[in-house]
């Protein structure tokens, strides 16, 4: 154990794998990295490292290298400004997952990225698409209120598990909007 300590502090100070235009840093652990900084509440901690270190930090949070920026006009640079730099979003290994980058949420930021982002905000987000599903939101959430009602007036106490309600009606809305029906809850044809 000692002697893979000390390998990788002579790899990381030698600068073999390491990236040379990173922001200030402070001193990280092997495996964990700077994990052992960030005690609860995590953003006092982040408050603290940006006061020592500067307004923009470089972490490295386990295997996953973070880049921690704290004004308000050095995000604005960083979204506004910069933001084809930062747009590219982490690779996925699994092709099944990301659909061979097909998926507006994996594919790289670029032209393609750029014509997903547009029909999906064209066709699917548009106003009449919503407005025409608004039926079967309204009567996902009177099955909800209706099952709650029935679960209070059966002789309960009025408990009712909230999480599983609203998943259920999350799903049911969800499965409604595709394929047409419904597929949880008691009603269920």
């Amino acid at each position: 154990m000692a002697f893979l300590l000390f390998i990788s502090l002579h790899l990381s100070r030698s600068g073999i794998g390491s990236k040379k235009l990173l922001p200030p840093s402070p001193a990280a652990l092997p495996i964990t990295g700077h994990l052992y900084l960030l005690k609860p509440p995590r953003y006092l901690s982040l408050a603290a490292l940006a006061a020592r270190y500067g307004p923009v930090i470089s972490l490295r949070l386990g295997s996953r290298q973070a880049l921690i920026i704290s004004p308000p006009s050095a995000i604005e640079e960083a979204l506004i400004r910069k933001d084809p730099i930062f747009a590219n979003h982490p690779m996925v290994h699994s092709s099944i997952l990301a659909c061979g980058e097909n998926s507006l949420f994996f594919a790289p930021y670029g032209p393609h990225w750029r014509n997903l982002r547009r029909l999906t905000t064209a066709e699917l987000l548009s106003t009449s698409w919503l407005d025409q599903l608004a039926a079967v939101r309204s009567e996902e959430l009177l099955c909800i209120v209706r099952s709650m009602f029935h679960g209070a007036a059966g002789g309960g106490l009025g408990e009712v598990d909230l999480n599983t309600q609203i998943f259920e009606m999350a799903c049911n809305a969800m499965l409604k909007m595709v394929v047409g029906k419904r597929y949880y809850g008691e009603d269920v044809p």
